[in-house]
């Protein structure tokens, strides 16, 4: 179970950074800098995809798991 919650939480992780670098390199090839908006600017963008909110949850629950994760890692290093 705990090793479930860091896979679904290192994943929600790596997706979120990936929408926060495609962001960025947006803004660069465009030479735009306000378009990229860090976090709040990634999360923007997912809601506006067509499955936005649905995508979103998926990452909010994904960031709920990794927090699990690491406090019964924090709790019980030996697992």
């Amino acid at each position: 179970m705990v090793s479930l919650l860091g896979r679904v939480g290192y994943l929600a992780k790596g997706l979120a950074i990936i929408v926060i670098g495609v962001l960025f390199a947006v803004a660069v090839f465009t030479a735009d800098a306000d378009w990229a908006g860090g976090f709040d600017g990634a999360v923007k963008a997912i809601v506006s995809l067509p499955f936005g909110l649905a995508i979103l949850l998926v990452v909010a629950l994904g960031f709920i798991a990794y927090g699990l994760f690491l406090l019964v890692r924090a709790w019980r290093p030996r697992l």
